[in-house]
């Protein structure tokens, strides 16, 4: 006759059998019969997606981010979080239509280690343009609004000027910095992972320094000379590059001092001033280019005579330091932003005449003062 399993319960062998099982039951959940309650889960089955472990691991930090890097200058270190004050990121889609902007300014940009998160961009190449220097910039410089940016596909910057009576442009301030970048050729794959894309930016404002003195040390009126600069960089497309054919503009003084020389020693030049013996000028403009032709002209206001006419661009990249003459000219023109001018006056029977140019540490000599 079979015996059922509750027969061996009454069996005294049974019994010490039994209460092997219910003390393992007791210490390992796999090796008894058992309803699932908390102290005993389930098995991890491997592969299976509802379980933890590294068949389903957590979400990286993720995320598609542009860092920006300033270091086409003189120095050869980035300077992006001393220099820059604000960015608009521009971002189009692959067939040129305009997708949105991303804008920051102030703090955040000074960390050291900025990156601008764009948040709500699907996976897909895109194209970068960076404005930099826009924000509180005086209204020295804008860019089209949103409805313009997508009717033309790309986003151009213009120079704001004033207009004479015979409505000639001219700028006479100093400009804010001004600063451009551009990726074309940005990817972001939604993997979970974090993405960085670099913009890499151009510095698109100068300043023009020259120091105008005679060379026996004569005096002269602060209105005894004009001091002006042409160029026609008043409007910069997309890609940074500045038609030759824009308007021109005239750049004029923003700040004129007149000081001292007494026995070698200068004193410090005073814009209250109204005579002295050497002049300081300072003029700021946009972004100057090998295509292009700015030219400084120094006229004697008493006899109309103009007495300087410098080519700034084909001087400035002919007598550049040795170190840099395999540098391309246009990165030349770019990584320098500050052109010192030293001129120097003498006078005859004739007048006063330019006598002696010193730019980038070298001297350009009499004739060649109004060759362009």
């Amino acid at each position: 006759m079979k015996k059922n399993f509750l027969s061996y319960i009454s069996n005294p062998v049974s019994k010490v059998f039994m209460a092997f099982l219910v003390a393992a039951g007791l210490t390992a959940c796999d090796n008894a019969i058992y309803d699932f309650d908390e102290d005993c889960p389930p098995e991890e089955i491997p592969g299976d997606p509802s379980q933890p472990g590294p068949a389903n691991p957590e979400p990286g930090p993720g995320g598609f981010f542009v860092k920006f890097v300033f270091e086409r200058n003189m120095q050869f270190v980035d300077g992006f979080s001393e220099k820059v004050n604000s960015v608009d990121l521009y971002v189009f889609n692959q067939s040129g239509a305009y997708l949105t902007k991303y804008h920051e300014e102030g703090l955040p940009l000074k960390s050291g280690d900025y990156e601008m998160e764009l948040t709500d961009l699907p996976a897909g190449s895109y194209e970068f343009v960076a404005w930099c220097g826009l924000a509180n910039n005086n209204g020295h410089f804008s860019v089209p609004g949103d409805l313009e940016v997508s009717r033309n596909h790309h986003v151009t910057c213009t120079m704001a000027t004033n207009s004479d009576a015979d409505h000639s442009a001219y700028q006479n301030v100093n400009l804010a910095p001004l600063f451009h970048g551009r990726n074309d050729k940005a990817t972001y794959v939604n993997n979970n992972e974090k993405q960085v894309q670099t913009v890499y930016l151009t510095k698109n404002t100068n300043n023009v320094n020259l120091t105008l003195q005679h060379k026996d040390g004569l005096e002269f009126d602060k209105d005894r000379f004009t001091v002006l600069m042409h160029d026609n960089n008043d409007f910069m497309q997309y890609d940074n590059a500045v038609p030759v054919s824009n308007q021109e503009v005239q750049y004029r003084p923003y700040r004129t001092a007149l000081g001292t020389t007494v026995n070698n020693t200068r004193t410090r030049a005073d814009e209250n001033s109204t005579t002295g013996n050497y002049m300081q000028i300072e003029l700021s403009t946009a972004r100057l280019m090998t295509e292009n032709n700015p030219t400084i002209t120094v006229t004697d206001n008493e006899t109309g005579k103009t007495i300087f006419s410098i080519p700034l661009v084909k001087w400035a990249l002919q007598l550049r330091s040795s170190n840099y003459k395999d540098m391309d000219p246009q990165e030349y023109l770019d990584r320098e932003d500050n052109y010192n001018l030293m001129l120097w006056l003498d006078n005859d029977e004739d007048g006063w005449f330019g006598a002696e140019i010193q730019i980038l540490d070298w001297h350009v000599i009499d004739d060649e003062t109004t060759a362009n």
